[in-house]
């Protein structure tokens, strides 16, 4: 390993997983192994890609930050777009599930090609009951 690296962010993933497997395999071997002292030992100057804490924590909020973005993308993969009610004299607006409300000069969401709904970025989905607003 290396001093190449000056933040931790910059380590590779695939730098940060063969080092996971490294310490995975010292830590296997026992606490008293003398791979186990050697992989876990911090240096001066740090060395990033090296120093199992260093790789641990980064490892972790890498992992922190996948989760997130896969939890934000499966709840934000659709939004559905229903009509106002006639009787609210809007037949041009739309409300999203996510809370987002819109209105159109002319038509609906299908007319004027909206695939993406500008609040939560997920792909605009009209309810097949749906009357087209014309």
């Amino acid at each position: 390993m290396s001093n190449q690296y000056k933040f931790g962010d910059r380590v590779p993933s695939d730098v940060l997983c063969k080092r996971l497997l490294e310490l995975s395999a010292a830590a296997t071997k026992g606490p008293r192994s003398m791979e186990m002292e050697r992989e876990f030992t911090m240096r001066i100057p740090a060395e990033l890609d090296r120093d199992a804490d260093l790789v641990l924590s980064a490892a972790a909020r890498r992992i922190e930050e996948l989760e997130s973005c896969k939890v934000a993308t499966l709840e934000q993969t659709t939004c559905e777009w229903t009509s106002c009610t006639p009787e609210d004299d809007y037949s041009d607006t739309w409300e999203g599930s996510c809370g987002v409300t819109w209105t159109f000069i002319e038509d609906g969401p299908k007319e004027n090609r909206v695939n993406f709904c500008p609040r939560c970025g997920g792909g605009v989905v009209i309810p097949a009951n749906e009357a087209v607003t014309e």
